[in-house]
Order: structure tokens, then sequence, then C-alpha cells
């Protein structure tokens, strides 16, 4: 177990952060994290426990191991950072890499906090850090660029943590709306062209599809139909022959299936299908926490493009969004701006940049190449152009390492073995050590 001052005047208590390693945690730790969640100012869906075990379950990888990072205060559950150690026995240097759980199957995770989350994220990494024999590569994605990782360097200046090397990069950007007034309102102040355009394709498809209707399907034991339909569009899509999104690993349509029956349960999780007669057009499911929804995937079958068919259903679903306790509709993740996302941006004008913090504890032999890496990153000008990496730097720093491999001969046999590692034990009696999408829409 690892203690931490949370604030450096120490005017607050000190926090406590415990890191428990394998599945077990999940259920030892899930009567405070739901009531940790349940005292959460809009918490992010992306990091309760039922959607990360479900994630966990379907699109684990051999040799995950999952690390749940718990900050308390007291006796109280006040921080969690659940996260998933991978192993990549391919690798020459980052052979363990921690990333967010929610980042298997969400969007934005963030961290489980009911106290300032600096705080808790400055407990939780100094854990961390005191663990770093034991991971080789830290990547988390998709922090909120007000996040006290990704503006803070001050966690890595003690010297327990002079080894570690960090880099801040882009990571995504994601388009929301804030539910105010009434429909009519938000659609008078879009743009002429885009009110214009919505207009048309509503004319058009209700004229040509006299039959025209909005399936909407939130019961639990009907929206795996649905989503049987939603596959067959997406099928369609050139996301299918691209081999992304469901179509990139096993797992994905089955996680899916698994997250919108569970979440149907408390009202959640819907499907919405844009049909006339038996002949399906357009998709989209949506997930809901509290007051915001996330939109969460969308679909179309392209013969049907010229109508618009994803774009006017996504608006239908927003337009009910419109009177109900709801104050947020969000489309997500996306790697480009919505400066490049026209069609997104002349409906969701906000938007929120996420970042992300990549952390190497390498071997003794590799840092000197990370210094003189840094020095040369400190040498480019700190704008975004120039932060966007032309390859992901894990990839890059592992074809310099394979080069460096040949030169100087295998890695440390002992690199990390020396760490000591805290024993917690498990809720099945065994001991274990304790020590993270692009969204398709056509244009009008």
């Amino acid at each position: 177990m690892v203690e931490c001052a949370s604030t450096p005047n120490g005017e607050h208590a000190v926090l406590r952060a415990q890191v428990w390693r394998g599945e077990s945690g999940f259920d030892r730790l899930r009567p405070s994290w739901l009531a940790a969640v349940a005292r959460m100012h809009r918490p992010s869906l992306f990091i309760t426990p039922d959607f990360l075990q479900l994630s966990w379950q379907h699109l684990r990888e051999a040799g995950d191991e999952p690390w749940f990072v718990a900050v308390h205060d007291g006796g109280e559950l006040v921080g969690l950072l659940p996260l998933v150690l991978r192993r990549d026995p391919r690798s020459r240097i980052f052979r363990k890499v921690l990333i967010h759980m929610g980042q298997l199957a969400g969007d934005r995770p963030g961290i489980v906090h009911t106290v300032a989350a600096d705080r808790v994220w400055q407990a939780a990494l100094a854990a961390l850090a005191e663990q770093r024999a034991h991971w080789h590569a830290m990547d988390l994605r998709e922090l909120d660029e007000t996040a006290w990782p990704v503006r803070s360097a001050t966690w890595q200046a003690a010297p327990a943590h002079a080894s570690l090397q960090s880099q801040v990069l882009p990571s995504t950007h994601a388009g929301y709306l804030r539910i105010e007034g009434d429909w009519d309102s938000y659609l008078a102040s879009r743009s002429r062209n885009t009110r214009q355009g919505y207009r048309r394709q509503e004319r058009r498809l209700q004229e040509t599809f006299p039959d025209l209707r909005i399936d909407v399907v939130d019961a639990p034991d009907a929206v795996d139909r649905a989503l049987d339909r939603y596959f067959a569009l997406d099928a369609m899509s050139w996301k299918c022959e691209a081999g992304v999104e469901f179509w990139s690993r096993p797992g994905e349509q089955d996680c899916l299936r698994a997250l919108v029956r569970h979440l149907a349960c408390t009202g959640r999780a819907s499907v919405w299908l844009l049909a006339a007669g038996t002949t399906d057009m357009a998709g989209l499911v949506r997930f809901r926490q509290g007051s915001v929804v996330y939109e969460r995937c969308s679909t179309y079958d392209p013969a049907f493009a010229r109508f618009g068919p994803s774009t006017y259903l996504c608006m239908e679903a927003v337009r009910q969004l419109f009177g109900s306790n709801c104050d947020e509709s969000d489309v997500l993740g996306m790697a480009e701006p919505l400066a490049e996302r026209p069609a997104i941006q002349a409906w969701y004008p906000l938007q929120r940049r996420t970042l992300r913090l990549l952390t190497l504890s390498p071997p003794w032999w590799w840092r000197p190449v990370l210094v003189v890496r840094s020095w040369w990153a400190s040498r480019c000008a700190q704008s975004d152009a120039t932060l966007v990496p032309s390859v992901d730097p894990l990839a890059e720093l592992e074809r310099v390492a394979e080069r460096l491999h040949q030169a100087v001969g295998p890695q440390d046999p002992d690199w990390g073995a020396s760490a000591q590692v805290h024993e917690a034990p498990r809720q099945d009696g065994v001991t274990a050590p304790s020590a993270s999408r692009e969204r398709e829409t056509e244009s009008a």
C-alpha cells in the first residue's frame, strides 16, 4: 500500500493508494466502486463497473491482467483508476503496457473521484510510479485536456520517479450539444444550408417512402433482434470491408450486444432504426448515463445514401431529447477536429479535445536514447501540428530498440526483478501482487 500527500501544501488529509491486480478486483471493489460512482457529479458511463467488467470479459486479450488503483480517504473509497496490463512478447522493450480499461470499448473514461480529481490522480500515479518495475509503458488515452496528468509534470519530479519519461500527445476530438430550449429554436440556430438540407432530406424521405418510420427498441428481450438488424446494415457499409469498429476483432459485436442488453435493463441503452416496410435504411445505438446521452455508433445502407438516412435518424433522435431530462448529447471521440468533419459540426457546435499521456519506464540501456529524443522534441515548436506524431511513438521506439538490441545484446534479464511488490489477498483465497470511434455520418 502506498501513501502519498495529495496536495503540496498539506491542507488535505493524506490519501492512500493501493494497486489490486487480478480479476478478483472486480468483485472486491464493486460495492464501494458503485457507491463512489453514485456520489460523483456527472460520472462517465465508461468508468462504471458494469460497463468495464463486460468490456473486459469480451475484449481482453491473452496475457491481459486487470490493475485497479484504489484511492482511499480513511476507510472510504474516494477514487479508482481501472487499468489493464497488456503483455506483448513480440516487443523488444515495451513488453508490458498499462492502458485504461475504458479504452477497451469506451471513450474518455477518466477517473472515479468523489474528492478533487487532481488529488486522486496524484495519489494514483504515485502508486503506479512505485510499481514501475512491473510495467514498461503507460499509455493513457482520451484524457480531458484539463486533467491533472496532462497539465502537470510535477508527479515525475520526485527522485523516485526520475527514471520515468512522459510525453503528451493529441488524442481525440468529440462534438457535443447542450440540450437547451426547444427543437425549433435549436434548428433555427443552425446555418441556412444545414436547415435547408435537413428539410430537403425529410421531405424526400417522406415522399419516397410513405410508410417511413423509426423503431426505437429499448426492451432487454428485444434489443438482440434490433442489433441483428443494425449489424445487417453495418455489414453493407465500408466499415465491414475495411475491418474497423465492430468488424475489427473478435468479440466486438458480442461486447456491444452484452452492453446493450445489460444497460437496457436500467433504461440506459436503446437501438434506433429508420425503416420503410421491411427495409432498414439506417441505425443508431444510444447509451445514457444520468442526463448525458451518448450517440454510440451509427450506420446506414449505402443504397440509400442520397437520402441522408443516418443524419436524418440521428437528428430525429436528438429532437426527442428536447423537453426531456437530458441536458447533453455527445457523439464521442473522433480522430479529426470538428473543423474537418463539417457534417458533424453542422449539428454539434461544441468540441471537447482530449490528450494522450505516454509514460515510459525503460531499462537502463534505453534511457540515453530517450534523453536525446526528449532534448530533440524540446527544440520543436509546441503547436498541435508538431505534437501530432507521424507514427505511433511506441512503434517508433520499438523499431529503434530493434536496432539497438542488435548492437548491445539482449535486455537485462533482471530488469524489474528487484522491485518490492505488496501482496493483496483475493476473494478466492489466492494472493496476487498489488502494487485504459470514429463516428460515420454522411454529408447532407
